[in-house]
């Protein structure tokens, strides 16, 4: 496995956000040499909201802490599950 995905799963395994239930890493590089980090969101922390704006927030924030502390750039893609009913965190 790639260094850097295993650096990724690292952090995320340490990173704790409110709203975020889970993750899953990409292992291949897309074409601008970025990797994907996909995470879930609690759909009940988002029901009653605007989903699109609360997404797009953790993201940018997720995006920004990964920037900060592996020196990575990423992408985050983004599902939506009820935290609840997860049995696995990624």
């Amino acid at each position: 496995m790639d260094k850097n995905v295993k650096l990724l799963e690292k952090f995320m395994e340490n990173f704790d956000m409110d709203g975020i239930c889970g993750f899953w890493i990409d292992d291949e590089i897309d074409i601008d040499d970025k990797y994907w980090v996909y995470i879930i969101i609690d759909r009940d922390l988002i029901e009653g909201t605007k989903p699109g704006f609360v997404a797009q927030r953790l993201r940018n924030h997720l995006k920004s802490e990964i920037k900060k502390f592996t020196n990575l750039d990423v992408e985050i893609g983004t599902t939506s599950r009820r935290c609840s009913e997860l049995t696995q965190t990624h």
